[in-house]
């Protein structure tokens, strides 16, 4: 496979489709695809394993972001004597879109999106809710 073939085939593992409908998708003949994965054992499970962890890696990042973290960063500083390391932190606050995102495909009975009968959460007025408050807080 080309270099390009070789690039669309990760891109579309990344996006969780299966290794049949790839070969399919890049119109490569059943033969030469299995006799690929065959000769290539870690390029198919690189790209089962690319299938399944992509998801999870942005799920996490969500999840993170929705509960807010701390940033390190290092970086030298010219001192007169020579440098001298720095470390920097900075604090990323929860961030309330990315909770109610993961809460309602995370907790649907809960965070669907309407109001129900179990007292189910108004999630676009809770948002919006939220918003008002932050914005008072800024002024």
């Amino acid at each position: 496979m080309t270099e390009n073939e070789l690039k669309f085939v990760s891109y579309l593992a990344r996006d969780g489709m299966k290794l049949e409908d790839i070969r399919k998708t890049v119109g490569i003949k059943k033969d030469e695809w299995r006799k690929y994965l065959r000769e290539n054992p870690e390029e198919k499970r690189r790209l089962e394993l690319l299938r399944k962890t992509t998801d999870y890696a942005v799920e996490d990042a969500l999840l993170k972001r929705a509960l807010g973290y701390t940033s390190e960063e290092h970086r030298e500083s010219e001192k007169p004597n020579g440098s001298e390391a720095v470390t920097t932190y900075k604090e990323v606050p929860p961030d309330v879109r990315a909770a109610a995102l993961w809460l309602k495909f995370r907790r649907a009975d809960m965070w669907d999106g309407k109001q129900n009968e179990k007292g189910g959460i108004d999630v676009e007025e809770a948002i919006a809710e939220l918003d008002r408050e932050a914005n008072n807080e800024d002024e």
